[in-house]
């Protein structure tokens, strides 16, 4: 599939690159609305963009980090106004939300890693600069 039409590339998993059930999870840019979360059903061949997550450029989804937690998909991104925050993106209800804006003037969400239930990433916030976070599967961020 020709994703950017024109004669520039999708870059195609340049950021993300998450494979979930017959579902390939991907960023790619189609040249209209940047760097966002796209998938391709390796079954039917069909191929679509998932999320919109900047509306005003790149989304960038999985620049700095993403990891695969039972059917979500959780990645760093931008909406274009808060910086590269907590992202996750369901794939049994094909819902995108951002998790958590840690630092509303621009953060950043790093490397990430699950146990125990928990999901600990690398984040950046106004009062402590970069450090240790822990997400728990009910959605509570605290700071380790």
């Amino acid at each position: 599939m020709d994703i950017n039409s024109d004669s520039d590339s999708s870059n195609p998993g340049i950021w993300l690159e998450i494979l979930v059930g017959d579902t390939l999870y991907f960023s790619a840019n189609d040249g209209s609305t940047g760097h966002e979360l796209w998938a391709h059903d390796t079954s039917n061949h069909s191929t679509w963009r998932v999320a919109e997550i900047s509306s005003s450029g790149d989304g960038n989804p999985g620049r700095y980090s993403q990891h695969l937690v039972g059917d979500t998909i959780y990645f760093s991104a931008t909406d274009g106004s808060t910086g590269d925050e907590l992202w996750a993106h369901n794939t049994s209800n094909g819902t995108t939300w951002q998790v958590i804006d840690l630092k509303p003037t621009g953060g950043w969400v790093g490397e990430m890693h699950h146990h125990n239930g928990n999901l600990y990433f690398a984040g950046e916030d106004n009062t402590t600069g970069i450090e240790l976070w822990r997400l728990l599967f009910s959605r509570e961020v605290t700071y380790v």
